[in-house]
């Protein structure tokens, strides 16, 4: 598990997908669909702006339990 406080300001695909619950082919396919902001080392691994990551998992959390949306 990781941080989520942790000063580090970038993530691994790993840690990004530990922290939406998700497999790391997920957060792979995300990249490929351009749904989700990264930067490539020099040595080809990607990385993930750890605020941004914040970011797109807060709305995620707010749209899944915004009591005016209408769960069928």
């Amino acid at each position: 598990m990781i941080n989520v406080n942790h000063p580090k300001p970038y993530l691994n695909k790993k840690e990004v997908a530990e922290l939406f619950s998700l497999d790391a082919r997920t957060i792979t396919n995300w990249m490929n669909e351009k749904t989700i902001p990264y930067k490539v080392l020099p040595n080809g691994h990607p990385r993930f702006i750890r605020k941004e990551v914040m970011r797109i998992l807060n709305d995620a959390n707010q749209k899944m339990y915004d009591p005016k949306q209408k769960h069928f």
